[in-house]
């Protein structure tokens, strides 16, 4: 919410080449302050730190001095600051709600400088060229559009309120801060010390436009953010689309908003509309505006009191000891938190869109007695869904292909349809039972086999599907009853899914070899599917061949600053690996940092040298050994976590320098 925006003015523009010098005078206020001269160019500012101690910085241009807002303090110390200026300086017309804005007009003509428009809950910093037009706006309702109706409005969706007794639930004292910034990045950019619009001009912010809505939701973002769910520059609009279709209305919304593209919503709900009855759509895959669209209908059933729920309950969660954000992956919450207030249950559309969600999730929102909802796409033939559409949505948000419906709220459609069900690898589960659930009753049960299963006059709507074994599971544990036809439901057996991993780590045309560009977590993977299975003869033959798999592959990680893997080096069959990862293995150091170096009859056959503060770009190497190489690998770090093995004779100490020679197609180290 804009913590880091938040400053003080100091009432003055400094001319080009004035200089300000400042220090701050309470001994007993211990924070470190800030300094910054604010122009509409981030080329042209400057900042620096102080305390006590006497600071100086010159203006590069008409620059405007400003000192972030330091957080309190626990002895309540406020700092005091002392400053004197070297040079031309001009006072800054500032404008605060219900002032005297003729006042504010005649100094901002006067002095044609920069002029400051300041809110409750946020700062505009307006340069020169905007003075004209931000004189022509009614500033009073500008700041009340900024405060209220959007920032506020934003506060309210979260559960934040200003005089809430619990600080969790309270609203930010803290500012937004928007400008210009000639140099920044794309039309508009949210950035840790303001928001701005990429121009010498600051216009944007004079009005309520999509780059607005856009770039302050940005302030609102949590550690959930990607989380099982790809949601980047995406949930930040989740705000703006709630506000658009507030304050405009639906109709206009939809043809004026960002959200379908300026009136171009037929051709993306039909765009969606494919999508969701594909084979497999993927949520991940979609773009930023069709993702949009997913969580709005998402939302919108949920509705904003769904919303709220979820960013209460999960500001409780991050406040608790040893909290992990990675144990709260976003589906899981959609599901537990978003749908908790109106009872609905998200996780058959989530998965129908390629998402997990927990078994523990999915049980606590049927132990809750939350209804499964579907995307009327889903449940409704095509030719039946305008009318639904326009008989079902009336109240939303939304009117959408994927506007969700229960089953219930679906049934004075007298939808029903002939469905039959086909099992792959049905033969598999012979003579065992399929549940079929209609929320929490039964509403068909099944024998397995290998031939096709035909239901009559099947209510449309979304069901869910139990497999009555623990040898295997459905991977997609849902029916959507949409037309007549034919569905095929994927059964997997935990006993072929492992042993097909397994294989998998083999050649092809050699099962007694693992394949040259294996790597310990492919292993690790087949590994995990092997041991959930029950004892039986098939799991030590499987664990055999895992062991077979192990032995005969070298694995070595390198790690660098924070733990950062910036490659690996695996020899399997002969054949060495050097994969390298994207990015700068560690910054302190600004010489070799690691290397791999394989030598033939005293000559140099391949080197790789890793600098420690240089950038890499991601590259595989494959090297093909002969017996009697030599191979010499470093580290400056070589503990345990640095560099790492997948086998205890790789290494025998931490010194960092460990030679080889390849014998039988391994790494055999001298000591």
């Amino acid at each position: 919410m804009g913590k880091d925006h938040d400053r003080q003015d100091l009432g003055i523009q400094l001319t080009k080449g004035a200089k300000i010098t400042i220090r701050q005078t309470n001994p007993k206020f211990t924070s470190k302050m800030t300094l910054r001269l604010l122009t509409n160019n981030s080329s042209t500012e400057s900042a620096i730190d102080f305390t006590t101690n006497n600071v100086t910085l010159t203006a590069k241009a008409l620059a405007v001095p400003f000192v972030y807002t330091p957080y309190n303090q626990e002895n309540g110390e406020k700092p005091q600051l002392e400053f004197t200026v070297e040079g031309q300086k001009i006072l800054l017309p500032v404008f605060s709600k219900n002032g005297d804005i003729e006042a504010f007009k005649d100094t901002w003509n006067q002095t044609k400088g920069y002029g400051l428009i300041k809110g409750k809950r946020f700062q505009t910093f307006l340069p020169e060229q905007n003075r004209n037009q931000a004189l022509k706006v009614d500033l009073n309702r500008l700041i009340d559009k900024y405060d209220n109706d959007i920032i506020g409005s934003y506060n309210e969706l979260l559960g934040l309120s200003d005089n809430d007794p619990n600080p969790l639930n309270r609203s930010s004292e803290r500012r937004y801060f928007y400008k210009a910034d000639a140099s920044g990045a794309g039309a508009l950019y949210y950035g840790g010390l303001w928001a701005a619009q990429t121009s010498t001009s600051g216009d944007a912010w004079l009005g309520d436009g999509w780059g607005v809505l856009h770039e302050t939701g940005h302030g609102y973002q949590g550690s959930f953010m990607n989380k099982g769910m790809d949601v980047g520059e995406v949930w930040n609009n989740l705000y703006g689309v709630i506000y658009n279709y507030k304050h405009m209305g639906k109709t206009a919304a939809d043809k004026n908003s960002w959200l379908y593209d300026y009136g171009h919503k037929q051709s993306i709900e039909n765009a969606l509309k494919n999508t969701i009855n594909s084979a497999d759509p993927k949520f991940n895959s979609q773009d930023l505006r069709k993702k949009l669209v997913i969580l709005s209908n998402i939302v919108d059933k949920a509705g904003n009191e769904g919303f709220t729920n979820f960013y209460t309950n999960y500001r409780k969660f991050a406040s608790q000891s040893g909290f992990n954000a990675n144990n709260y992956p976003l589906p899981d919450l959609i599901t537990t938190e978003m749908g908790a207030p109106k009872k609905v249950d998200f996780s058959a559309v989530l998965n129908a869109w390629g998402l997990s969600v927990s078994e523990k999730a999915k049980k606590a929102a049927a132990d809750n007695g939350y209804q499964q909802v579907a995307h009327l796409a889903q449940v409704v033939p095509d030719n039946r869904l305008d009318a639904a559409i326009q008989q079902l949505t009336q109240n939303n948000r939304l009117s959408s292909v994927l506007s969700l419906v229960t089953n219930e709220e679906l049934k004075p459609l007298n939808l029903t349809s002939n469905v039959t069900l086909k099992f792959k690898d049905g033969n598999l589960f012979e003579g065992m039972k399929l549940r079929i659930l209609d929320g929490n009753k039964l509403y068909k049960e099944i024998t397995l086999g290998s031939d096709p299963v035909t239901i009559n006059n099947m209510p449309n709507g979304v069901y869910s599907l139990e497999l009555g074994t623990d040898t295997g599971y459905i991977q997609k544990p849902y029916l959507f009853v949409k037309d007549n036809g034919t569905v095929t439901i994927s059964l997997n057996n935990y006993l072929k899914e492992a042993t097909e991993a397994v294989d998998h780590l083999f050649q092809d045309n050699d099962h007694s070899k693992i394949k040259t560009n294996l790597m310990q977590k492919d292993i690790d993977q087949a590994k995990k599917k092997v041991t959930a299975l029950p004892n039986s003869s098939q799991k030590d033959n499987l664990l055999t061949r895992l062991n077979n798999a192990f032995d005969q592959l070298q694995e070595f990680t390198f790690k660098g600053l924070g733990n950062f893997h910036f490659a690996s080096f695996d020899v399997a069959n002969g054949v060495a690996t050097v994969r390298t990862i994207a990015g700068t293995p560690h910054s302190y150091f600004n010489d070799r940092y690691a290397s791999i170096t394989i030598s033939r009859n005293n000559e140099t056959l391949y080197q790789k040298e890793y600098i420690g503060d240089r950038h890499y770009d991601a590259k595989t190497d494959t090297i093909n050994l002969k017996e009697g190489d030599t191979v010499t690998v470093t580290h400056r770090e070589a503990n345990a976590t640095r560099l790492a093995i997948n086998h205890e004779n790789l290494k025998h100490n931490t010194r960092g320098t460990y030679h080889y020679d390849v014998r039988n197609g391994q790494l055999v180290l001298r000591k």
